[in-house]
């Protein structure tokens, strides 16, 4: 008597999950289509600086041309503009040479695979990639120090935004961010 009370409610339990686990099939066929878009790079023409609109009075005017696919910039304290390119994986410095406002020099300043972020503090530059971050020394003349400090060497994922960007707050400590565009 005892083996049929406790075969029985097992009987049951084992029957409910065979059936509690299927679900109703669709009645047609479902398809799942993804679709990316990314973006275009466009080399500088005057067309495109033509097209866009501006306040009135207002002008658009190319300082430099021909940086490849420039991401992050810095200015530095003679006026240099620091240019970061990741797919390059090096750092330019640009240099208006006559105060046209149009970069006349273009100089290789570092070498650093997937270089992203860039930032400058008490004669040091500081960049940046997806796990690491350097300090290089920096020349009266804006060129950087042929040897980098390594401050970090592995910083976390930053999952699907890997690119780090980062500068000095106020109480002059170096913020990274981590996970953000």
């Amino acid at each position: 008597m005892k083996t049929k009370s406790t075969l029985l409610p097992l009987l049951c339990f084992l029957g409910m999950l065979s059936y509690g686990q299927k679900g109703i099939p669709p009645k047609e066929d479902t398809k799942k289509v993804t679709i990316t878009n990314y973006p275009t790079h466009l080399e500088y023409n005057s067309s495109l600086a033509s097209s866009l609109k501006t306040a009135k009075d207002w002008q658009v005017t190319p300082a430099a041309a021909g940086l490849g696919k420039p991401r992050m910039l810095y200015i530095g304290k003679r006026g240099q503009l620091y240019v970061t390119r990741r797919d390059a994986g090096d750092v330019l410095m640009l240099t208006d040479i006559n105060k046209d406002g149009k970069f006349d020099e273009m100089t290789r300043v570092a070498d650093f695979p997937g270089v992203h972020g860039i930032t400058s503090k008490d004669n040091y530059m500081y960049l940046c990639n997806n796990n690491k971050v350097l300090r290089y020394a920096m020349n009266e003349d804006g060129t950087l120090g042929k040897v980098a400090d390594t401050l970090i060497k592995d910083l976390p994922s930053g999952g699907q935004h890997s690119n780090r960007t980062m500068d000095f707050g106020p109480d002059g400590k170096l913020y990274i961010s981590v996970g953000s565009v």
